[in-house]
């Protein structure tokens, strides 16, 4: 594994997803997440198209990815095996699709120091697919410059409280998981992890029962889910983001809004995954002036970000006037992989 080195990893939300995905990183890799509850189509188009050649999952999911296993002609890492120091922990497929030992060098053989690495800022941290709802899905390339600028930001304008806990509950195949899991490590916080099958008042009784949880990040969705409690919820030691859906005043209902003018804690985050999780932001405070319209307004850019407002002819439109949305800066993604858009 070196700069730009794609690796698959399909393993469901725990301490041996994060360790993964910062192993994956330190070796100078660029990790490509992969849902097992996705249709096995989807998950065989995602690795041809990265042609990633290895793949990290648990031993459990072997038959839940049954067929992706034995069509795959990479090598195969059981991550659960890995971690118990299994001197068989490396397996691979052979012709006749069947799955065998490899025994490699066990985990504490490994030397202990930082592993030397050639990765610049210009190469690959991630590689997230788009759910292809308008066509195939498309892999977004996203270096590390885009995502240091991203957590650069975060970690200077979103004031969560030292030494608080995040909560990881989204999976990481969406790049909202960005901030969850790599703003509380960058700044030395507690991490919480939901548990991988959620139901639905999972994330309603670990936000109730678990006071120091400081900061999580929401789509609308969970917003609505949580619509009649979330006044409840709100505090000043706590910070919640909204984004990856657009956020409307119905939302932001009566009660909560008073709530919120009181504490200050929620903020509307704007951002294609190709823009590198959020380029844009606003603040709903005790001081904001909502406007009259369905949408909660995406703030202003973030820094290193610049956002237009252009008409057909690309020219930037008058104040009021409906355009397009375009952005640039150092958030915007390498590009697709493997496409020349």
């Amino acid at each position: 594994v070196g700069p730009d080195t794609l690796v698959a990893i399909a393993v469901e939300r725990s301490l041996e997803m994060v360790i993964a995905l910062l192993g994956i990183l330190k070796a100078g890799g660029a990790y490509v997440p992969l849902d097992s509850d996705y249709p096995s189509d989807r998950l065989q188009f995602m690795l041809e198209d990265t042609n990633a050649s290895l793949l990290i999952t648990q031993s459990f999911l072997q038959d839940k990815l049954d067929s992706l296993l034995h069509s795959y002609s990479g090598k195969i890492v059981f991550l659960d095996r890995v971690l118990i120091d299994n001197p068989d922990f490396f397996y691979h497929n052979v012709k006749d699709k069947h799955i065998q030992n490899a025994p490699v060098q066990t985990l504490s053989s490994y030397p202990s120091t930082n592993p030397t690495t050639l990765t610049t800022p210009l190469n690959l941290a991630y590689v997230i697919y788009t759910s292809g709802s308008t066509g195939m899905p498309k892999g977004v390339e996203i270096e590390h410059r885009e995502v240091v600028n991203y957590l650069y930001y975060a970690l200077n304008q979103y004031d969560a409280p030292t030494f608080g806990t995040t909560l990881l509950h989204s999976p990481v195949v969406f790049d909202m998981s960005i901030t969850s899991l790599f703003y509380p490590l960058s700044r030395g916080d507690k991490l919480a992890l939901l548990q991988h099958k959620l139901h639905p008042d999972d994330l309603l009784l670990s936000l109730k029962n678990n006071q120091d949880i400081t900061f999580v990040k929401l789509t609308p969705s969970h917003l609505h889910t949580l619509k009649e409690e979330l006044p409840s919820l709100l505090s000043p030691q706590r910070l919640f983001i909204i984004g990856g859906e657009n956020l409307l005043q119905e939302d932001i209902m009566p009660d909560l809004k008073k709530s919120v003018a009181s504490h200050g804690l929620i903020i509307n985050e704007y951002g294609p995954t190709e823009a590198t999780v959020g380029c844009s932001v606003f603040s709903i405070t005790s001081s904001t002036s909502l406007p009259m319209s369905a949408s909660i307004p995406i703030g202003t850019p973030i820094s290193n970000v610049q956002i237009y407002i252009l008409d057909e002819q690309m020219q930037p439109v008058p104040i009021g006037v409906r355009g397009e949305i375009y952005i640039g800066g150092e958030g915007l993604a390498r590009g697709y992989l493997n496409r020349p858009d």
